[in-house]
């Protein structure tokens, strides 16, 4: 995925022609943009996201001059807290951003910058990020604001997953939620967006171009049926089955005991409380899937 806005600890580099780049999987993400160090975010089961950074073109320079000493190449970021740092609650978390830019990449004030997951209108999604892919329906990706009040539309310079989007969204929410809930007022809120209660509809069919969705949906598990909870829908929702695949991560794992089994009554109380086939069918999955889910 690539984000043009600067709004990261590296934005005097980034711009729409040197977007910042980023990587993930279910634990992991990993951003970089030329010129600047690699930065790592990590969740660890028990304290929530780490940061690192690896300043590469620092621990080069040492070696050159043959310094007895070279600067680490890879270390962690504890300053990353004055941003990453979710009040009341005092653990590390991740941002996600819709911003209106100017054609730099500027953040532009008085357009609303808005923290977005999967319950944001579509319509109100990537702002200052480049999006490719296919949707029947409009976002603000790949769109910077010109002289005059005119918007502009970029060409993305290379592939930004549609799909990859939407996913690290819900993903990076799921996140947050999972390290925040060690108590039990956080038991409704945890469960509530990970069986997507109140999902913002698709308003038309979504297709990615980057091979991302099949390799997403590849990696299982799945029930005796086929069935897996990283099977997409791409048309109503993101995702065919309602329930988030972060419920296998481990982070999710160690959730405290005696709040677990609180998050899965209410899940219990969710999935049975509505007639509806999707619903009966993720707890279908659960049960074979995943080991500790109460029958």
């Amino acid at each position: 995925m690539m984000v043009f806005s600067k709004t990261s600890i590296q934005g005097i580099r980034i711009s729409p022609d040197q977007p910042r780049v980023l990587y993930f999987n279910d634990s992991a993400i990993v951003g970089t943009v030329r010129g600047g160090p690699i930065e790592l975010a990590a969740q660890d089961p028990e304290k929530g996201m780490v940061f690192y950074m690896a300043d590469q073109s620092r621990y080069r320079f040492d070696q050159l001059m043959a310094r007895s000493k070279p600067a680490a190449p890879f270390s962690r970021r504890k300053d990353c807290m004055i941003c990453h740092l979710a009040k009341p609650a005092g653990v590390p978390e991740l941002l996600v951003r819709s911003v209106m830019t100017s054609a730099n990449g500027t953040p532009l004030p008085g357009f609303g910058a808005r923290d977005t997951d999967d319950r944001t209108p579509f319509d109100r999604l990537w702002g200052g990020w480049y999006v490719t892919g296919k949707s029947e329906a409009a976002h603000m990706g790949n769109t910077v604001m010109g002289d005059r009040g005119k918007a502009l539309v970029l060409e993305p310079p290379a592939s930004s997953d549609i799909v990859a989007l939407m996913v690290f969204e819900h993903q990076i929410h799921m996140m947050n939620l999972i390290a925040q809930t060690r108590t039990a007022d956080k038991v409704n809120e945890l469960v509530d967006y990970m069986l997507f209660v109140d999902e913002a509809p698709l308003a038309g069919k979504v297709e990615g171009a980057s091979g991302f969705a099949e390799k997403f949906m590849a990696r299982g598990p799945r029930d005796s049926k086929g069935r897996s909870l990283r099977d997409l829908d791409l048309n109503r929702r993101l995702m065919r089955y309602p329930c988030s695949y972060m419920i296998y991560s481990e982070a999710f794992d160690a959730i405290p005991a005696a709040i677990k089994t609180a998050v899965y009554r209410r899940m219990l109380e969710v999935l049975k409380g509505r007639d509806e086939a999707d619903r009966h069918a993720v707890l279908e999955i659960l049960r074979e899937t995943k080991r500790d889910f109460p029958n």
